[in-house]
């Protein structure tokens, strides 16, 4: 299926950036995330969305996304953070 293409690769990744960046942004460079920075992208990136086309999808390179957040909620969650 060549799902390790490098252009869905980088794509893959700059998604995840992109995420990383906005919680980033919100908290600040450097300040340790919470659990509710987390789960509010978590919310974001598990469920539908509108695609201004009248059809309901999930965002690109969703799957990525929340298994990353799911991972870092797990961690947080055990800091008691």
């Amino acid at each position: 299926m060549n799902l390790n293409h490098v252009i869905l690769k980088r794509n893959r990744e700059q998604t995840l950036r992109g995420v990383i960046e906005v919680i980033n942004s919100k908290r600040g460079k450097g300040v340790s995330w919470t659990q509710k920075d987390v789960k509010d992208q978590l919310e974001k990136w598990s469920n539908k969305h509108d695609d201004g086309n009248g059809h309901v999808v999930y965002y690109p390179f969703h799957g990525i996304v929340v298994c990353f957040l799911k991972k870092k909620l797990a961690t947080l969650s055990k800091k008691g953070v």
